[in-house]
This record gives C-alpha cells, sequence and structure tokens, in this order.
C-alpha cells in the first residue's frame, strides 16, 4: 500500500510526505506546528498578549494499492484536520 499526504501550509509542516507500508504494518506520520515569530516591536505589548486568531488546515491523506476487492475504489482519501491558535495581529 502507497501513503501520499498532500498540502503546502505555511503554519503545518509533516515529517513524510510520501511511503509504502506492507500489510498488517503501522507508519506514524508526524505534523509540526510551525507559529510565525512574533515582531519584536509588539511582544512586549501587554495589551496585545493573547490576541490572534484560530487557523485550521485540512490535508489530504491518500491511500492506493494493496488488496481491493471487485468492483471498490483502488484509491481511499482522508482528510487529516490541524487546529491551532496563532497569536498575531
Amino acid at each position: 500500500m502507497f501513503v501520499n499526504v498532500q498540502k503546502e501550509d505555511k503554519y503545518f509542516e509533516c515529517d513524510q510526505t510520501k511511503g509504502t507500508v506492507a500489510g498488517g504494518q503501522e507508519v506514524q506520520v508526524k505534523f509540526v506546528f510551525k507559529p510565525p515569530s512574533i515582531d519584536p516591536l509588539l511582544q512586549d505589548i501587554g495589551a496585545l498578549k493573547g490576541l490572534g486568531q484560530w487557523i485550521e488546515s485540512v490535508w489530504e491523506c491518500k491511500l492506493t494499492g494493496g488488496y481491493v476487492e471487485p468492483g471498490t475504489p483502488d484509491a481511499q482519501s482522508i482528510d487529516i484536520v490541524l487546529r491551532s491558535y496563532v497569536e498575531q495581529i
């Protein structure tokens, strides 16, 4: 079976975007949050602490290959939803 995770994202990064998985095997795919850097002029202003917004990113994981019962599609797609709070104005 082949795994393909597709997305270009400025907030999240995936450690494995492609790979092969044998039957009965598990593979861990890790996502890392990459927060934007805070402007040094604004980071010490107390009134702005905690201000920001929730961001959401949807990644698509495609599983293809392996044994497939007749009449069923070869590829399966799974959406992975990642969310984080970004402090910035």
